[in-house]
């Protein structure tokens, strides 16, 4: 079917109540089973749910609104799934590249060729700091990761502190 051909389908159907599409899908379907010289592609599992569902919808007499609703859903989940396929797909490829990268590299390195680049290859960006690790102007303690040294000892507490026990009076 030509381009021309089917934008003008598209615009009648467009302007139809749903009760005719409905109608015009049958003669299709006739026209189809009766004219057609292939086999119309088969449809994803879930558009094959979506038209049983609207077809069982359908024989029941369900208001076309309601139909069109039931449709949509599936519509919307297919749409999500395609997207979702596009951004996986996206996501394989960046790897795929990440990997080629690396792989070229390692053979750049095995083959020696990197021994004769490397006078030419650009510094190595400095290491990224630890953001658990100290600083340079805090103390060993304020990092969550500071082990206490096992040659220091204790902190002092109430039972070892140095010196006469006073007593804790009040008023003395």
């Amino acid at each position: 079917m030509n381009d021309i051909t089917r934008e003008r389908l598209w615009r009648k159907l467009q302007v139809l109540p749903d009760e005719q599409l409905y109608q015009v899908l049958d003669y299709i379907e006739f026209l189809e089973s009766k004219y057609a010289k292939g086999k119309a592609p088969e449809p994803t599992g879930l558009q094959r749910f979506a038209e049983r569902l609207e077809d069982r919808l359908r024989m029941r007499s369900i208001a076309p609104q309601y139909i069109r609703g039931a449709v949509g859903l599936f519509g919307t989940a297919r749409k999500v799934m395609e997207a979702g396929r596009e951004v996986v797909g996206g996501v394989v490829e960046a790897g795929l590249g990440v990997v080629d990268g690396v792989v070229e590299t390692g053979k750049e390195l095995l083959s020696g060729d990197a021994s004769r680049q490397s006078t030419a290859a650009a510094p190595l960006p400095p290491a990224v700091p630890d953001p658990a690790a100290p600083s340079a102007g805090a103390p060993p303690s304020a990092s969550p990761r500071a082990m206490p040294d096992p040659d220091a000892p204790p902190p002092p507490t109430d039972s070892t502190r140095s010196g006469p026990a006073t007593p804790d009076v009040a008023g003395e």
